[in-house]
């Protein structure tokens, strides 16, 4: 113990001649101990306090970045879902399909009423003989020989059935012209508005002879 007690005496007689002596105090206050205990401690908090500063910066960018993107994702932000842009094509469409039901109706107007009786007229080529009925028992041609050159008609009548011996003729019906085809014992014909049908031998109209 007696290094205890002479380091107390020592500290003691030491801090008297500080007390005493201002070249004493002077150097007292530069006593290496204290200095190196402050000078540590400094440069502990300035490291610790800057990674603070920065802990915090860091977590204040995250939250705003976070903030801005839910945001966005409710439709604030331009990533908003844009309107839909079907309505000028539905419109297109719809005045295309009215356009096209126009130019149908305008079409069904123009076109023509489909003819109800058929127009017949004969003109012989050649000695010929003719047999003609026509709708309502009626018979225009009774069974005659024409000429190279004699007509007969023109008739009009819902439907015709004509009979001729050779192929001596030219028929008009509905303003065409049609020949005979070459036959060796006679053509019979039905005549309707909408076409000429060459008809079977047990079809083909009689009329009396004189």
């Amino acid at each position: 113990m007696p290094t205890r007690w002479g380091w107390t005496a020592s500290s003691s007689s030491r801090s008297t001649s500080c007390a005493t002596s201002a070249s004493a105090t002077s150097s007292c206050s530069r006593s290496p101990h204290p200095v190196s205990a402050s000078a540590g401690a400094v440069p502990r908090a300035a490291v610790s306090r800057g990674w603070l500063v920065g802990l915090v910066v860091l977590a204040l960018l995250a939250g705003l970045w976070v903030i801005g993107n839910r945001n966005q994702g409710d439709g604030g932000g331009p990533s908003s879902t844009p309107p839909p842009a079907s309505t000028p094509s539905t419109t297109t469409s719809s005045g295309s399909k009215a356009s096209a039901s126009k130019k149908k109706t305008a079409t069904k107007k123009k076109a023509k009423p489909k003819p109800k009786v058929a127009r017949l007229q004969i003109v012989a080529t050649g000695q010929v003989y003719v047999c003609l009925k026509a709708a309502g028992k009626r018979t225009p041609v009774p069974g005659i020989v024409l000429t190279g050159g004699a007509r007969q008609g023109p008739y009009k009548s819902s439907r015709f059935r004509l009979q001729l011996g050779t192929s001596e003729a030219r028929l008009i019906v509905n303003g065409k012209s049609r020949t005979v085809p070459p036959v060796a014992n006679g053509i019979g014909y039905e005549i309707t508005p909408r076409k000429v049908r060459r008809l079977p031998a047990s079809q083909w109209p009689r009329c009396p002879t004189a």
